[in-house]
Parts: structure tokens; sequence; C-alpha cells
């Protein structure tokens, strides 16, 4: 699955992803990767905690593949399928001459605004429910869904706000001229690289 997580990165940003990442932010997330896929990786090989070990499971190997691995599995391939798939609609949706610089709503943003964070919020704690069981996938689960409800998500909505014109109706009349002249420096002129510090996919 480590690997998995790392060609699924390296094809997004060769092919797939065009916000910009500068160099301090991109260390960060790899550091951040790593580790969380090093913890993983370690609880997956230690008989004391591994998964495929049936380690709190009461089974044997007559009963492989145990619950947390196949529901973990699952959860990976699904979060991964929808996280690549999501970039891949918003990709096509911004190409389209007809709709750049609007915010997509069509395919799988059509069900939330940020549906690619749901994605990997759903393949992080699948990877952590194969490699370490159920309390281990559940702490990843909700650190995930913490983070992004407390501090990604309300990052997005307020780029959102001022980006796009659809959503102003949500800034107070008073504040109309600044949103217009952020809209317009940092929004437009760098539509196509995003601010990575609010976009970025870890």
């Amino acid at each position: 699955m480590a690997v998995g997580t790392s060609v699924k990165q390296i094809v997004w940003k060769l092919f797939i992803g065009e916000e910009y990442m500068d160099l301090p932010t991109a260390g960060a997330v790899a550091a951040f990767n790593t580790a969380l896929n090093s913890a993983n990786n370690l609880l997956a090989i230690c008989q004391a905690t591994g998964v495929s070990f049936g380690k709190g499971e009461g089974n044997t190997w007559d009963d492989f593949p145990y619950p947390p691995l196949v529901a973990g599995g699952a959860l990976f391939v699904a979060g991964m399928l929808i996280e690549t798939l999501s970039e891949v609609q918003r990709k096509a949706f911004k190409a389209d001459k007809e709709t750049a610089g609007k915010p997509c709503t069509t395919g799988l943003w059509a069900l939330s605004r940020h549906i690619n964070y749901f994605g990997y919020t759903l393949w992080r704690a699948g990877f952590a429910l194969a490699a370490g069981g159920w309390v281990w996938g559940a702490i990843n689960g909700a650190f995930f869904l913490w983070d992004f409800g407390t501090r990604g998500c309300p990052m997005l909505d307020k780029y959102l706000e001022v980006c796009f014109e659809r959503t102003q109706v949500w800034i107070q009349p008073t504040d109309l001229y600044l949103a217009e002249q952020i809209r317009r420096h940092v929004c437009v002129t760098r539509y196509e690289h995003e601010i990575s510090i609010l976009t970025y996919t870890l």
C-alpha cells in the first residue's frame, strides 16, 4: 500500500495536479507521508500488532484473510479511486473553455465540495486499518476527519468565496471591493497554480 501511495502521488504531480507547491511545502508533505507510511509498515510487519498475523482477532492462518485486512483493503482501493478520479474530473473541467475559471460541480464534485479530501481520508484510514487493526484505523480516520473539518476545508471554503463569483453572496457588501482586488490579483493571475498552501493534496 505504501508503494501505491507513492505511485499515486507521483502520477498526480506529473500528469494531473496543476497546483504550485513550493519547496518547504513539498518537503513538509513528503515528510508527513513518509512518517505515516513508515508507521503503518512497522505495525504491519510487527507480530505484536500486524493484522496479517491475526493479532487481537483470536484467529489462525486458516481464517486468513482477517476482517480488518479485507475492510482496510476495500477502503484503501475505494479512497484511491475517489481521490484520483475526482482530480482527473476537475482537471478536465478546468481544461474546458466553457467552464474554465468556475468551481467544479460535476461528476464526483457534485457530491461534495471537497470530495478529493474524502477519498484521501478513506484510503488513509484503510491503510492504517489493514496495517494495525481497528483501533489504529479509527485513530487515523478520526484524525483526518478532524484535520480537514477544522483546518483544510475551512481554508478552502474561504479561498472559494474569494475566487469564484457565484460564492461572493457569502461576502459582506463592505468587503466586495477587497474581495474583487484579491480575486483579480491573486486568484485570476495565479488560477492555474491555485495557491498551494490552500489546495495541496497530501
